[in-house]
């Protein structure tokens, strides 16, 4: 599978199906983020937009530390 072969483009588009499940893809969000974070450390700006916007997201989601 090219995304296994170092495929930044592949990694992205099998990492966003996992995240998001659908079209005969059950979702697995741990799968889904490992693709999306090896597209993004090989510089695909899809992939690190996307990674960025999910981090931003949760952190967000964390309660305050006192």
């Amino acid at each position: 599978m090219a995304a296994n072969q170092g495929n930044s483009a592949a990694m992205y588009i099998i990492g966003k199906a996992y995240w998001k499940g659908g079209n005969g893809i059950e979702k697995d969000k741990k799968q889904g983020a490992e693709y999306l974070k090896k597209a993004a450390s090989n510089n695909h700006p899809k992939a690190k937009e996307m990674c960025n916007e999910l981090a931003v997201k949760k952190a967000a989601q964390r309660p305050e530390l006192s």
